[in-house]
């Protein structure tokens, strides 16, 4: 799985986990439903954990680049 299909299952399964947890609690009053949303946005932040890392020195990857001070200080001790 790529970053950009990382990124769709991700707000699939936040948004949808929430939606379902929310439907289940108050339109059926149902606790498995509940659960089953819970489960959904636990899957979204271990999605976001997994794939948003540099596959080479593990650093977080953002949106914005790091300024270049910040770069040399994190990248220091970490050889690619």
């Amino acid at each position: 799985m790529d970053y950009k299909a990382a990124r769709i299952w991700q707000n699939v399964l936040l948004f949808g986990g929430a939606a379902v947890s929310a439907i289940g609690v108050w339109a059926f009053d149902s606790m498995p439903i509940m659960l089953v949303g819970l489960g959904m946005m636990i899957f979204s932040i271990i999605a976001w954990w997994r794939y948003y890392r540099c596959p080479k020195c593990g650093a977080w990857l953002a949106s914005t680049p790091e300024p270049e001070q910040k770069k040399k200080i994190q990248h220091k001790k970490k050889k690619h």
